[in-house]
């Protein structure tokens, strides 16, 4: 990997995102302990950053070296490129990284001098965050607090206090969050940061702490949110009973009917599916108990009952929202093994575009189990379909999704044909893309390439070929990859490939996923559907 890597940061700078592609480049040096590559490739990427064309450097293109730096824990070379930043947003924007880096360092005292600098508040205010972070999962968080308290204005060191708390309470520091907590001066910091321990608390079972954090919020808004947050608990614990008695002290109309409907769900998924539809009847909005009625529907076709299933659905007054609920019943069909079944329950979905996408997600679901016949003639139906939708812009939607399955399922030939029958030229370039990527993951390159010459845009054809090359990158050897490499035309296709194959044996460093709050709890049972509706 190391000769490719090397080549690669000299081809990157004929490529359009040079300084990008050198910095990826640089980080996957670091991981196969290449100090002399990674070097050199930063300071390519710095001279071209700093390059007086057009007119002056690009800063933002500066700023990503200096965070790059500040990754692999060169400190002194971030905060020099730091400071050659003229605009104050971008060089903010390194110097968090700076700090924020040097606080997971344990390089407090740094870190704090660094966050000083930062002209945007928001952003010095992350870093502080950070730092503040560090010191109280190390146990110190009387120099947490401190740290978060130097803020001048009184609003953002509640906004940090806040976040700190929230943060201690996912850590499992629950009482430590909780004296955070407390300590906020403002009152809307404060009372969400309870009502995020509230919820970590149910979380975790213990429904009375929960409920003592919930008394102490003043505020309805989030006095109510607490409280949705332990009843949704109570429901994943098996407490139907208790969880009723919690939402009934909901003061928000619609936050009370949001949970009874997830109680009626939990009930029928508990297996208490007379209970469930009996909770239905105290839901008063319409949309609230649709939800529900197809949740108990999709509980009972995991207890074989799909007659039953059916019968619930047809509860349901809406036809669009009757034909979701039967997809969601298809859905639940199709995992449990039931291809055949799912199928004839899709015949029953009156709208066209709901039944497309049924028949296109039991097909996707067939393929995957071995059954490519069976899934060639739902994506025929789903194919007539979808001719049928009105909306053009929709129609092109799901002739996209249609073709993007045949070619996963090998029949390439209707793959073309239904792309070829897509009304908008965006979607239908998209979907000769989708197709192209398909057939390089099945091992035909060639065709693939062919394919994508039938792409009008440029710039999608492009991507197409970029994508191609990625797709190949993951089914070479080690052994062939140069010869691979060589075997491409662009500079660009080459340092694509060479990016894909570094992922492919060494990984990559991914961002951490933004956290929901744990107020905003997602019930299992939510995201059933293996398909998008």
């Amino acid at each position: 990997m190391r000769e490719l890597l090397s080549l690669a940061s000299w081809l990157a700078l004929e490529t359009p995102e040079p300084v990008d592609n050198l910095v990826e480049i640089a980080q996957f040096q670091e991981r196969v302990d290449d100090g002399q590559g990674v070097d050199a490739s930063l300071e390519l990427a710095q001279h071209r950053a700093l390059a007086q064309e057009p007119a002056r450097p690009e800063w933002s293109k500066v700023a990503a070296v200096s965070k790059a730096h500040a990754a692999l824990g060169e400190y002194d070379d971030a905060l020099a490129l730091g400071w050659m930043i003229a605009d104050p947003g971008w060089r903010s924007d390194a110097l968090m990284v700076v700090s924020e880096e040097q606080a997971k360092d344990g390089q407090i005292n740094d870190a704090r001098q660094v966050a000083s600098w930062i002209p945007d508040q928001r952003r010095r205010e992350r870093a502080l965050g950070a730092i503040a972070l560090e010191l109280a999962m190390d146990g110190q968080l009387q120099a947490a607090t401190s740290t978060v308290r130097y803020l001048p204005d009184p609003r953002a060191s509640s906004r940090l206090l806040g976040r700190l708390s929230v943060e201690l309470a996912r850590s499992g520091e629950i009482l430590d969050a909780q004296r955070t907590a407390i300590s906020i001066p403002d009152p809307d910091a404060k009372e969400g940061a309870l009502t995020e321990i509230a919820a970590r608390y149910a979380a975790a079972g213990e429904f009375s702490q929960a409920k003592s954090v919930g008394a102490l919020i003043a505020d309805p808004y989030w006095r109510n949110r607490a409280l949705a947050a332990i009843s949704k608990h109570q429901i994943r614990r098996r407490a139907p009973v208790e969880a009723r008695r919690t939402a009934a002290l909901i003061g928000d109309r619609d936050l009370k009917q949001e949970v009874l409907s997830d109680v009626a769900s939990g009930m029928a998924f508990a297996g208490d599916v007379g209970g469930a539809k009996r909770a239905t009847q105290i839901i008063s909005d319409p949309g609230q108990r649709t939800e529900a009625l197809s949740d108990i529907a999709a509980a009972q076709v995991r207890q074989n009952d799909v007659d039953g299933a059916v019968d619930t659905v047809n509860l349901i007054a809406d036809p669009g929202e009757k034909g979701r609920a039967l997809s969601r019943v298809a859905a639940a069909q199709a995992v449990g093994g039931d291809l055949v079944g799912a199928r004839r329950t899709a015949g029953l979905i009156w709208e066209a575009e709901t039944r497309t996408r049924t028949l296109t997600g039991v097909a996707t679901l067939q393929m995957r189990r071995g059954d490519p016949v069976g899934a060639r003639e739902n994506l025929l139906e789903a194919t007539f379909a979808a001719a049928s939708v009105g909306s053009l812009q929709r129609r092109s939607a799901l002739l996209m999704q249609v073709a993007t399955a045949q070619a996963e399922s090998g029949n390439l030939f209707a793959a073309v044909g239904t792309a070829g029958r897509i009304p908008f030229v965006h979607q239908q370039s998209r979907a000769y893309r989708l197709i192209a990527v398909a057939q390089a993951k099945g091992g035909d390159v060639q065709g693939a390439m062919l394919t994508a010459t039938q792409i009008d845009d440029p710039r999608s054809q492009r991507g197409a070929l970029l994508d191609i090359v990625t797709a190949m990158a993951k089914s070479t050897p080690l052994s062939e990859a140069g010869e691979r490499m060589e075997s491409l035309q662009s500079s660009e296709e080459k340092v694509r490939f060479v990016l894909a194959m570094s992922e492919r044996y060494l990984g990559k460093r991914r961002p951490a996923a933004k956290q929901r709050p744990a107020w905003q709890i997602r019930q299992p049972w939510e995201q059933r559907l293996p398909w998008k509706l």
